[in-house]
């Protein structure tokens, strides 16, 4: 196991958890491209909505990159534990990928609990990174148990 992930699971962040199945990482897989899609709905309208739910497609596929390994992000920390583990999962090619993941969940804090606004052309590098993000993680999930190709 990668060190980060082991720092992770020994903060107690991360936890092992046995029996999670395909369904319930294709489950948030589904989640994520339907919060994808509506950011791409809600861009013309609420530039801070559509960054928002592109922010929430990418935690979803997250999530999912975390379950297939068989681990669940606890709720102290969830938003920078998802985004860490993916980090350390994906490792160094991705880091790019996962630097930009991290600045939308700043941002996306910002703009939730600060009113920060957020302009048209960051909503849109936001759903390009996120529909990226997305693919990346399926791809990862798919190569690593093709049976759990899902979508």
């Amino acid at each position: 196991m990668k060190k980060i992930l082991a720092n992770l699971i020994k903060e107690g962040l991360l936890q092992k958890e046995n029996g999670i199945k395909s369904d319930q990482i294709n489950r948030r897989l589904k989640r994520a491209i339907i919060d994808l899609n509506n950011s791409k709905l809600l861009l013309k309208e609420d530039a801070v909505g559509a960054y928002t739910m592109a922010y929430d497609a990418m935690l979803q596929a997250g999530i999912a990159l975390i379950l297939s390994l068989g681990y669940r992000p606890k709720v102290v920390n969830f938003h920078k534990t998802v985004v860490a583990a993916a980090g350390e999962i994906l490792g160094e090619d991705y880091s790019p990928m996962v630097k930009k993941f991290n600045q939308m969940r700043k941002s996306r804090h910002q703009a939730v609990y600060d009113a920060v606004i957020i302009s048209l052309s960051e909503a849109e590098a936001a759903i390009k990174t996120s529909q990226e993000f997305i693919k990346l993680v399926n791809d990862y999930i798919s190569e690593k148990s093709p049976q759990k190709r899902l979508l």
